[in-house]
């Protein structure tokens, strides 16, 4: 089933792929850049990619298309599909918190490898 989606999907994508090249986007959808491109320009769209392209931008097109709710909800039904949305917010801030938590780490990794230099060196010198 395709729905009108004019340039809603198209932009979403275009916006949000600071973070993401489209080539990775197409993969994360399960179709060829080109597909994609192809996808994307056409003013229609079949609901399963308006679907994964929702879930892998984190945007919810369900008050952007019309008709979207009813044919997400039947086409889950079908295809066994959890649809769920976080914020943008909620996902960069545990982006955020997994890259202090390795950030900490490899501080620490530092510190440790430092002491274990400064051990070596006053061994060598007391030796």
């Amino acid at each position: 089933m395709k729905l009108y989606v004019g340039e809603t999907v198209k932009k979403a994508v275009y916006d949000e792929l600071q973070p993401v090249s489209i080539t990775k986007i197409a993969k994360l959808v399960g179709l060829s850049r080109t597909r994609l491109y192809g996808i994307l320009e056409e003013p229609e769209m079949e609901v399963k990619y308006i679907l994964k392209l929702g879930k892998i931008l984190n945007v919810d097109f369900s008050k952007k298309v019309k008709g979207y709710d009813e044919h997400v909800a039947e086409l889950a039904k079908f295809e066994d599909i959890e649809v769920q949305y976080g914020t943008r917010k909620e996902n960069e801030a545990s982006d955020l918190l997994d890259l202090q938590r390795k950030y900490i780490a490899a501080l620490e990794d530092i510190i440790r490898l430092k002491r274990e230099l400064d051990k070596s060196k006053e061994e060598k010198k007391a030796g």
